[in-house]
């Protein structure tokens, strides 16, 4: 249990509040009442779900991640939760995955790793392992860990690198070339943006 304190906007008053970790409650203050803090919001990701990222199937690439709305550079695309990894010894890190469809490529639990903070790996969720493979002059997002400071969770934020227009792919950069695990095709430019 980490308690801490936080200052009422409204009242000045200092209130002592438990911080707990996967609570999604705005403490009020003691004095008057009013949240201490604004209420945590949600942003949908899915088209279904009026989200602003879709997922299309890309000719020779497979499942990709597309904006269906203007992304200016700098702001914040994608928030994907992480499960972060203690240690992970080397055979599993070569274990074999059934990938999501038919694939040329042997998917390993090691490709779908991405660094930690101290070293460490994770695997994420929502759209980060959707996300198709650009060299770093082409992708347009970026990402770094992130950790919610009051309730330790752990996150990877996807960035837009540059200005991305609505039905544009959002692509990152796995790695260097010379060490993908497949070919690299380039996209097959179909002449509309949607």
């Amino acid at each position: 249990m980490l308690v801490v304190r936080e200052i009422c906007q409204s009242c000045g008053m200092t209130n002592e509040v438990v911080s707990r970790q996967f609570c999604e409650t705005v403490p009020r203050c003691d004095g008057c009442g009013k949240a201490l803090r604004p209420p945590p919001t949600t942003v949908p990701v899915g088209a279904g779900v009026g989200g602003t990222l879709q997922l299309r199937m890309v000719p020779g690439r497979g499942l990709g991640v597309f904006s269906a709305a203007k992304i200016t550079k700098g702001n914040l695309v994608e928030r994907c939760p992480v499960f972060v990894f203690d240690q992970i010894p080397e055979s599993a890190k070569t274990l074999r995955m059934q990938p999501y469809s038919d694939t040329e490529y042997h998917i390993k639990l090691g490709y779908l790793l991405l660094p930690w903070v101290g070293g460490g790996r994770a695997i994420a969720l929502g759209y980060a392992m959707l996300y198709n493979h650009e060299p770093v002059k082409r992708s347009n997002v970026r990402y770094e860990s992130y950790i919610e400071p009051d309730s330790n969770r752990r996150f990877i934020d996807f960035y837009a690198k540059r200005d991305i227009e609505a039905g544009e792919e959002l692509t990152q950069t796995y790695t260097d070339t010379d060490k993908l695990w497949f070919t690299y095709k380039p996209p097959v430019e179909s002449g509309t943006n949607g």
